[in-house]
């Protein structure tokens, strides 16, 4: 349903917001393992719609969301370990974007209530100053304005994390949230008559997904997980269904005026009800593994 699915990293952002306190400090390394980090973060982040254009698409398509979809508040109290904390960070971030979104206040504040304690068993309340904090809490119906807001608090969660030496959890949160999204949007999807003309454009917003894979797995490339592998063995069965609805080739156009050939990759999309079937389950699969950790 997004542009590119990568909103949960903005949102990821706003679950800190609402009870962080100090400011974080400027990141000190430049390796190029943490500049490839960087990197791939910021090319997810600019990736992103406005909030105003998922509002658009939210009533162009007149999605309902299905609040049974959402990762049960009664899992929060199972999650243990820093892992299980840190994905489900992720997870239930995607959920309350979707509940912001939606405008699903009565579940709003447990939701809240939720993340607040996940970020405080990981300890993450000291990453934004309380002047941003106030005009996100002011701007939260006024979606123009929360872009840069959260463009801001992203990256000075981001600076955190790193200056604390502590680039893995942030990873988890976006695979975790990442995940969650694509599972509530493929879900949302399901309920509607597959038409590949009237739904043109959400269909290829999923499948420019495979764009974003590419970034998350130079995330976890760059990473000390120690379970790398399998985050990326994950995203790669995804990645596969992706590129048989997102296919690239290239062409050579000849610049008369530069007397040159130019070489120039074009993108074709192939939609199918199997392969949207197929995609749905992978991804649901994946979530459900995610929300029973431990």
């Amino acid at each position: 349903m997004f542009k590119n699915f990568s909103l949960v990293v903005l949102f990821t952002a706003l679950i800190l917001v609402f009870s962080c306190q100090n400011k974080s400090r400027q990141v000190k390394a430049n390796s190029s393992e943490q500049q490839n980090y960087e990197q791939s973060l910021r090319t997810i982040y600019y990736s992103l719609p406005s909030p105003v254009e998922i509002a658009d698409l939210v009533q162009r398509y007149d999605f309902k969301l299905n609040t049974k979809l959402l990762n049960s508040l009664n899992n929060a109290q199972n999650y243990e370990t820093v892992t299980a904390q840190a994905i489900n960070l992720g997870i239930y971030s995607a959920d309350f974007s979707y509940l912001v979104l939606f405008k699903q206040k009565p579940l709003i504040e447990p939701y809240y209530k939720v993340i607040n304690n996940l970020a405080q068993r990981l300890d993450l309340l000291n990453a934004i100053g309380d002047s941003l904090i106030t005009e996100i809490k002011d701007n939260l119906d006024n979606p123009g304005q929360l872009e840069g807001l959260f463009s801001d608090v992203l990256f000075k969660t981001n600076a955190y994390l790193q200056d604390a030496n502590r680039q893995d959890e942030a990873t988890l949160i976006i695979l975790g949230g990442w995940v969650e999204t694509m599972y509530l949007t493929l879900s949302l999807i399901k309920n509607t008559p597959f038409d590949s003309s009237n739904y043109s454009q959400i269909y290829t917003l999923i499948a420019d997904q495979k764009l974003i894979i590419s970034n998350l797995q130079n995330l976890i490339q760059t990473s000390t997980l120690k379970d790398k592998r399998k985050y990326l063995r994950q995203l790669r069965k995804i990645n596969k269904i992706l590129s048989r609805m997102r296919q690239t080739y290239t062409i050579k156009i000849y610049d008369k005026i530069a007397d040159t050939t130019i070489v120039a990759t074009k993108v074709k999309y192939v939609f199918t009800q199997e392969d949207f079937t197929d995609l749905s389950k992978t991804v649901s699969n994946l979530r459900q593994k995610y929300i029973n950790l431990h």
